[in-house]
């Protein structure tokens, strides 16, 4: 699977629990017990110093990302640091219940943060959230593009001009009797519908692209093309329950359905596939194909373990059938 470069932070053990643990740090993903600091074989024979570490008293804190952004871990009490010569993309930390953690993300130069998740459960939008740890816990934060107005309103939004001047584009497509326009407003996803003349658009089939005005005359040609409709696509997504119903089906039951995969590890057993506007990361079961030139068909027989959301794919999935924005 193809991933964006990520590093991983570690808490750093005292000196005393060094002298008794055989490691320290964490990976994303790691449950309590491998997470939690182990004890080594070669470690001091102080028992009396052993003893006074409760490794049960540890938590794992994961912090990860979606769009262009980075994320840190502070350590308790300190500030958070960014870095943008080498950004953190992912971060893990072993800390004992009831520490203080302070997480935050840093949005790239034209991004926001979009929202933040706690465990599949979206809590936010600050730069960074302190909480005291109580169990294992899982943040992720989402980036997406900043729109030129984040005031506006849907019914603002009558032409493509009035979309550009508005809303960020997050995927667009033009065809010959309409243009689709995705993009982010007040926290949901959406798509307009604009009606394409015939004029219109083969004066834009014959810009160069390779003029570097292209972008500039292109906005200028469809700026003016009507708005006919915006369709709401905040439940595109699957719902936790209707993820959790596919455990157990096999591959080519998810293909059947319009699943597409486009990423694949085999070594963690972890795949992303795309469906309707959406994406998701799926954990799956079986025997890997036996032939390095596989396709999609070749995993029928692989059953999913797990499934969860990533974000939006491909928001002018036109096969994707989108009610009406209210």
């Amino acid at each position: 699977m193809k991933k964006r470069m990520s590093l991983v932070l570690s808490l750093l053990l005292s000196a005393s629990m060094l002298a008794a643990c055989g490691q320290s740090g964490s990976q994303s993903g790691s449950s309590p017990a491998s997470s939690a600091p182990q004890a080594s074989e070669t470690a001091s024979a102080d028992v009396s110093t052993a003893e006074s570490i409760n490794l049960e008293n540890y938590r794992l804190v994961t912090v990860n990302m979606e769009g262009n952004g980075q994320v840190a871990i502070a350590e308790e009490g300190a500030a958070l640091a960014f870095t943008d010569d080498l950004p953190i993309h992912s971060a893990g930390v072993n800390r004992e219940i009831g520490s203080l953690v302070t997480i935050g993300a840093k949005p790239d130069e034209g991004y926001k943060i979009l929202k933040w998740t706690k465990n599949g459960e979206v809590i936010g939008t600050e730069p960074e959230i302190t909480f005291t740890l109580e169990d294992n816990t899982d943040f992720i934060v989402t980036f997406s593009k900043a729109n030129p107005n984040e005031n506006a309103k849907l019914a603002d939004l009558k032409t493509v001009g009035d979309l550009y001047a508005n809303v960020a584009e997050l995927g667009s497509l033009m065809m010959e009797d309409k243009m689709v326009y995705g993009f982010e407003l007040g926290g949901g996803y959406y798509r307009a519908i604009a009606e394409m003349t015939p004029d219109i658009f083969q004066a834009a089939m014959d810009l160069d692209m390779f003029d570097e005005n292209y972008e500039e005359k292109q906005h200028e040609l469809l700026a003016p093309l009507a708005v006919v409709r915006i369709e709401d696509l905040n439940k595109a997504a699957l719902t936790k329950d209707e993820m959790d119903a596919l455990a157990g089906k096999t591959v080519s039951e998810l293909l059947a359905d319009g699943w597409f995969f486009n990423g694949y590890n085999f070594e963690d057993m972890e795949f992303t596939a795309d469906h309707d506007v959406s994406s998701y990361k799926l954990i799956l079961e079986g025997e890997a194909p036996a032939k390095e030139d596989y396709s999609d068909e070749d995993l029928g027989p692989m059953t999913v373990v797990s499934v969860s959301y990533i974000g939006y794919s491909d928001l002018t999935n036109m096969e994707y059938e989108a009610p009406a924005a209210q």
